[in-house]
């Protein structure tokens, strides 16, 4: 015949309850370890394409001679596409109330796709169109 002592049938719930704790516990820390994965990715592609958007401004910027138009390049090992648009500023004025001629505008932005939906993001700055010429 077989004796069960009280002190087994204890024994037993906690494990089950530390078992229970222990599957509780794990399932988060795989949560939470997932999210900071995908956090870190975001973040990268966002230091990616900002790097990308201001290496695309500072090689329109530096152009001898800025011409009106819109430029689009594809850089498709990243699946991002760049247009950068130059467009003269009609009338700007410096702090003295004085016209400021031969201004242009210089935007640069890239668009992707990611998780199924369209992203975009773009930078801009103003030149003086006769700043690299000699």
């Amino acid at each position: 015949m077989i004796n069960f002592s009280p002190k087994r049938g204890f024994v037993m719930m906690e494990v089950l309850i530390a078992v229970s704790l222990f599957a509780i516990v794990g399932t988060a820390m795989v949560v939470a370890i997932n999210d900071v994965g995908n956090l870190t990715f975001e973040l990268h592609r966002g230091q990616r394409l900002s790097r990308i958007l201001d290496s695309e401004l500072r090689r329109a910027m530096s152009v001898p001679n800025l011409e009106e138009g819109t430029e689009t390049r594809e850089l498709a090992e990243l699946g991002v596409e760049i247009e950068t648009v130059i467009e003269p500023i009609e009338e700007m004025e410096n702090q003295d109330g004085q016209v400021l001629s031969n201004m242009f505008r210089i935007q640069v932005t890239a668009y992707w796709r990611a998780d199924g939906m369209d992203q975009s993001q773009t930078t801009e700055t103003w030149r003086y169109a006769r700043l690299y010429r000699q």
